[in-house]
């Protein structure tokens, strides 16, 4: 009967033990996704404010208020 109740509970405690080592690389693999997207919105957000700054300085010579040391601004 003893034994029984031991062999029961190994059982329930290796069922355990797989279950958090299958939840903790669940985790794992779940923290390197987020790694990885942060990677890719750094990347992105750098792209974004390159674009932003292509722009400005394209529409700089039509348009003077534009630049940074002017304080000319557009009539009304």
């Amino acid at each position: 009967m003893v034994q029984k109740i031991d062999n029961k509970f190994d059982l329930i405690t290796q069922d355990q033990t797989r279950f958090i080592e299958r939840q903790t690389a669940l985790i794992n693999n779940n923290a390197q996704q987020i790694d990885q997207l942060q990677r890719i919105f750094d990347i992105q957000r750098g792209e974004i404010a390159q674009v932003k700054q292509d722009i400005l300085n394209a529409a700089r010579p039509s348009f003077p208020w534009l630049r940074k040391d002017s304080n000319r601004r557009p009539s009304d």
